[in-house]
């Protein structure tokens, strides 16, 4: 088993914050503080870097956690790549970790299904790239060849981004929006004149999620052309619903998106400043939006002094785990001054709470420098909260990779 230990810092009061004004947040007196910090654990502390750049990482239930690593000691055995990255699962419950790839090819980006019935993750060389799908009940592996940017749903229905042509309507030379059943039958979503990416699929497979340069995926008007927008498809009909018409381009953030398991509410992040009238603080800088389907309308989340990214949302919409540079999203001191922290939102009342006070420095989104970098996660109930990063005083104990990331877990019980 596990050791859970408890972080006493001197920023032992976290206090929350109200979002108000169409998603203006500001902290201030008001907000119900939390008596005392959150209890942290370190699943990780191997030789090397742990860390997650995907959306969905962890179940409903808050049992299973998907990881990439670069250490070679987290279990036994011969690790067939080296120091290269592998896919790991944690299963909270048996206190247990394993890799589940087992390739001399590099393997990152897993993300698991709400039900954690299944894990998607992409196994890849200089040259090739592929999806493999993982079955958590067997233990068992497949390929899915010529894909990438996958997303997996409860019933193991893999939906992804290719430039191959998997079925002959495929013609138009662009990546394109395919799922694939567990009888391994493709079909094929979207193809328009433009190339598709990171593309997400809600727990019940109804919905799609999508980043695509396409101008003609939809009749309304591209504001910002060939710029890139995020894009919603019913997996039914393949009705394809723009969610983003901003402006501005380049508007995809480092996070992708992440939706509900009914496919009602869309999470992602970017940097344009003219999704919602009100103003951003932060001006150009990154933000977390959530999108509501059946009002069709976009809330900025995050309007703090400083970037926040990497967006996933649990699978029943209750809450919504990001990271986030701003200081001011909670009331409080904040330790690393800049720093990324980890914070959890909360829908049915639009308050923020801070995850982390570390003494970890240097934002940076993009995973390669040892700050917080990546996905959270968080289990439906808000009690299970997953994070990465370098701090070293999060939990007792050594820290065997020093400054490196790290993969915690948070018990807010």
């Amino acid at each position: 088993m596990f050791t859970t230990r408890r972080l006493v810092t001197g920023a032992a009061l976290l206090t929350s914050t109200l979002l108000v004004a169409a998603g203006c947040t500001t902290g201030g007196a008001g907000a119900p503080p939390e008596l005392t910090p959150p209890n942290k654990t370190r699943i990780t502390n191997g030789n090397g870097t742990s860390w997650n750049r995907s959306r969905h990482i962890m179940s409903a239930d808050g049992r299973f956690l998907v990881f990439d690593s670069l250490a070679t000691d987290l279990v036994a055995g011969v690790d067939p790549n080296g120091a290269d990255t592998d896919v790991f699962l944690f299963d909270r419950v048996a206190g247990t970790t394993t890799r589940l790839s087992n390739s001399p090819e590099t393997s990152e980006r897993a993300q698991i299904s709400s039900n954690g019935a299944y894990i998607v993750w992409e196994q890849r060389t200089q040259t090739t790239s592929k999806e493999i799908r993982y079955t958590v009940a067997t233990g068992t592996t497949e390929e899915l060849n010529n894909s990438q940017d996958a997303s997996v749903a409860n019933d193991g229905t893999v939906a992804f981004a290719t430039g191959a042509a998997l079925v002959p309507a495929d013609t138009n030379n662009f990546n394109d929006v395919y799922t694939i059943d567990l009888a391994g039958v493709p079909t094929l979503h979207t193809q328009g004149n433009g190339n598709a990416r990171e593309v997400a699929i809600s727990g019940d497979g109804s919905t799609m999620a999508v980043y695509s340069e396409a101008t003609n995926l939809t009749a309304d008007v591209d504001n910002n052309g060939s710029g890139g927008d995020i894009f919603l498809i019913d997996t039914a009909t393949d009705i394809v619903t723009r969610v983003s018409n901003s402006s501005q381009t380049n508007f995809e953030g480092p996070g992708g998106s992440s939706l509900s398991d009914d496919g009602q509410y869309l999470v992602f992040d970017g940097m344009q400043t003219d999704l919602v009238a009100a103003p951003d603080p932060n001006g150009s800088g990154f933000d977390v939006f959530l999108y509501s389907r059946s009002s069709s309308s976009t809330v900025r989340i995050t309007s703090g002094n400083d970037i926040s990214g990497y967006p996933v949302i649990s699978a029943n919409g209750n809450y919504v785990a990001l990271v986030s540079a701003a200081s001011n999203l909670t009331v409080g001191p904040d330790a690393n001054a800049g720093g990324i922290d980890s914070f959890i939102w909360q829908r049915s009342n639009a308050m923020f709470t801070r995850m982390t006070n570390g003494n970890s420095l240097a934002p940076d989104f993009s995973g390669n420098n040892d700050a917080i970098a990546g996905a959270s996660g968080i289990s439906n109930d808000g009690r299970w909260v997953t994070f990465s990063s370098s701090a070293t005083n999060l939990t007792a104990g050594v820290d065997n990779n020093g400054s490196r990331l790290d993969i915690f877990l948070i018990d807010r019980a």
